[in-house]
């Protein structure tokens, strides 16, 4: 018996006003991971007061409260890396 691969939705949001900002089609997880990966460059840089996250979760039709759920992973902002001469 060939057991079912998971689908999830990759939500992209901002934390403070409840609003989706990206909704992704069902997707395998590790095209979630991809995808959380290519927006890193895309977040707000760290300590500019936006509260962008991105998270994956279940797939639950395009209907579904995807902000309303737990699940807040892995990205909040970029962070800036500054060299020092």
């Amino acid at each position: 018996m060939e057991k079912e691969e998971i689908l999830v939705r990759v939500v992209k949001g901002d934390w403070r006003t409840n609003e989706t900002l990206f909704l992704s089609e069902p997707v395998t997880v590790a095209r979630a991971l991809e995808m959380e990966k290519e927006m890193v460059p895309l977040l707000p840089p760290r300590g500019s007061g936006d509260s962008v996250l991105v998270k994956f979760v279940e797939d639950r039709g395009p209907d579904y409260d995807y902000m309303s759920c737990g699940g807040w992973m892995i990205f909040t902002h970029r962070e800036i890396f500054l060299s020092v001469s």
